[in-house]
């Protein structure tokens, strides 16, 4: 691997460094968004579907310390590059990376019952907008390996009874998430909006299901990403720094 290729920047206020492409896919404030949706602890089994870098378990393993995650990437190259991060910040004993398609699971060491799957899944129908012509950022936006029904079946295979499985997903296209996760027979149970600012409708979802359970559908007040045009709300700078947000502390 050819570090020159690659920057390496801190994440979480300097606990953690994430080696990323210079020129590829690097993560956004989605994955932040995500893993700040879930709620779990640290005895449980996770899977991160399409993990890229590595971002998504090692915010898991700083929000859940000893969770155990295994990431799965198609992409061979970022498949060597979350391996590697994960290793570079320590944390081979929990988590790890296996590169192969979603669409196989289970397979290999990915196998059930997870009590979690968690997933920031391609958002663009291929036909839809432009595509990148850098494969990597083509690949994480657009649905070239995989769509959100194809990450609401695996998960459907993963999960335990009463698994989850967190996503975030485009508001536009949410209906359809929802269908393509009840079909796998994971109820949709907490809904989130993700909205740049204030009086701006939402761009983003944060969906949370329920395998095999009956229930209603929570939904949670909207998110705000920032209050003025490139300053952090204090609920995402929050996040970004690793912190547990109380919009009251006590």
């Amino acid at each position: 691997m050819n570090d020159a290729a690659f920057t390496r920047d801190a994440i979480l206020e300097g606990k953690f460094f994430v080696r990323q492409p210079r020129r590829g896919y690097r993560f956004s404030i989605d994955a932040v968004c995500l893993a700040f949706f879930v709620r779990a602890d640290g005895s449980e089994r996770a899977a991160d579907l399409g993990c890229g870098c590595g971002i998504i378990p090692l915010l898991l393993s700083h929000r859940f310390p000893g969770i155990r995650v295994w990431g799965v990437e198609k992409q061979v190259e970022l498949a060597e590059l979350a391996a590697r991060n994960i290793a570079e910040n320590g944390l081979s004993d929990t988590l790890s990376c296996v590169c192969m398609d979603l669409r196989e699971l289970p397979a290999g060491p990915v196998t059930p019952p997870f009590d979690l799957v968690v997933s920031n899944p391609p958002f663009h129908r291929t036909d839809s907008s432009r595509v990148s012509p850098d494969f990597q950022r083509a690949a994480a936006r657009h649905e070239i390996f995989a769509n959100a029904g194809d990450v609401a079946a695996a998960a459907g295979r993963l999960l335990a009874k009463e698994g989850r499985l967190c996503l975030i997903y485009p508001a536009d296209r949410l209906p359809g998430c929802l269908d393509a996760m009840k079909k796998n027979g994971i109820r949709p149970a907490r809904l989130r909006m993700v909205h740049s600012r204030q009086g701006e409708e939402a761009e983003l979802a944060l969906v949370c299901g329920v395998k095999g359970e009956r229930g209603e559908l929570q939904t949670e007040g909207p998110l705000l990403l920032f209050d003025a045009p490139g300053v952090y709300s204090a609920e995402a700078a929050a996040m970004i720094a690793g912190k547990e947000f109380q919009a009251f502390p006590a």
